[in-house]
């Protein structure tokens, strides 16, 4: 199966004194590039790969055809495969051998590969002659546990052959925790380059109306931990505005937004605004007083405390996970251990300077700062292949 290549031009912003990379963005065929729907990853490929262009840097993306792109574009796949049925009757394991094939056709044409496949990359990376890097974006235990999806017939080869590969392969890690779950889990060693979001999109900030309600943003799972939320609004005098959607095809999802959420609705303490778009996401958080994170799982990263940041908003979250990594605690948000902790800090959240959140993410948290900690890893790379020659 082969597909055209096309690319969509941007006006670019070119290196100087420095030669321009030709780098190679490899994502999964289960969102587009960026997502239409959930996709945190897809998301990140996006942002990385459209500063990695502003940058002045030849970048390749191998996604679906229905991925946006102002790189050029190899498609693997005519569409998303959570958007298609029919898609979604083959296993993983065939589209993991599709993007494979995929990628040893061009690897020759790249200085790098960024794969953000993680176990994908462990099935090619020791074929090519291209230095190959692969980022983790999801927590260990989630990546590990995909092999399951395989075909049984090889997914004990499969697992083998993969980890046995990936030692070989430079590894990213999204935050410093997720870095340590992989040193304590799968014994890798791996560089650190969080998240990062764009200035061009993430403007006009809040950094000094106090804002009239608390947020929470986030699907409505017991992971993210809206009824925590919930609780801790219920012991103060705020009014909680909760954002998210509701994934109607998961009957676990559906039940407990409607015993544990639902009962709680008023439209007078504790509104539902259902799914937001972009812009409503950035008024949503722009006119909050602060945005609740009480997750109850170790999140890797956090993306929705970083949007929150770039609108101005103070984070009040679980000290869990990467979220003490993003958050400075009584700085740019809160940091708590408890639901009466939290309703606690909420009363305090008119003491935090709404500029500090703003300053924290303009300082750790944007695109163009992830862009800047990858191109650095990018050359180092590849000066080791040039020097092993």
């Amino acid at each position: 199966m082969s597909f055209a290549i096309s690319r969509h031009f941007i006006t670019t912003v070119k290196i100087t004194n420095s030669k321009p990379l030709r780098i190679a963005q490899v994502t999964n065929l289960n969102e587009s590039v960026p997502p239409k729907n959930k996709g945190g990853l897809e998301q990140m490929v996006y942002y990385l790969t459209e500063e990695l262009v502003s940058m002045g840097h030849d970048v390749t993306l191998f996604g679906t055809a229905d991925s946006k792109t102002s790189a050029t574009l190899v498609p693997m796949w005519p569409k998303a495969i959570s958007s298609d049925a029919a898609s979604r009757i083959r296993d993983i394991g065939w589209y993991a051998d599709l993007a494979v094939s995929q990628v040893l056709d061009h690897a020759h044409d790249f200085d790098i590969i960024h794969d953000h496949t993680y176990f994908v990359a462990g099935r090619y990376g020791h074929l090519v002659t291209t230095p190959v890097v692969t980022t983790m974006h999801h927590p260990v235990s989630f990546e590990t546990g995909l092999i399951d999806d395989f075909p049984p017939e090889y997914r004990t080869y499969a697992q083998l052959q993969d980890q046995y590969h990936l030692q070989k392969i430079t590894t990213v890690a999204v935050s410093k925790f997720q870095q340590n779950e992989l040193k304590e889990k799968l014994a890798r060693e791996s560089h650190v380059v969080h998240n990062g979001i764009p200035t061009t999109e993430w403007q006009n900030p809040n950094v000094s109306a106090p804002g009239s309600y608390i947020a929470f943003l986030g699907y409505m799972s017991g992971n993210k931990g809206v009824a925590e939320a919930i609780k801790a609004v219920l012991q103060t005098d705020e009014i909680l505005h909760i954002a998210g959607p509701i994934d109607s095809h998961d009957d676990k999802t559906q039940a407990y937004f409607d015993t544990q959420v639902k009962p709680f609705i008023d439209n007078r303490k504790i509104h539902y605004l259902g799914g937001i778009d972009r812009k409503e996401k950035l008024d949503f958080l722009r006119n909050a007083k602060a945005i609740l994170m009480p997750i109850q799982w170790d999140e890797p990263f956090g993306l929705v405390a970083i949007e929150s940041l770039a609108m101005g908003t103070p984070v009040i979250a679980y000290n869990r996970g990467a979220l003490p990594e993003i958050i400075e605690d009584g700085v740019s948000g809160y940091l708590v251990t408890s639901i009466e902790h939290m309703a606690a800090k909420i009363k305090k959240v008119d003491q935090l300077l709404r500029s500090n959140s703003r300053m924290r993410y303009e300082t750790m948290f944007t695109s163009r700062r992830m862009g800047e900690r990858y191109v650095d890893i990018y050359k180092t790379l590849i000066s080791q292949k040039q020097t092993s020659a």
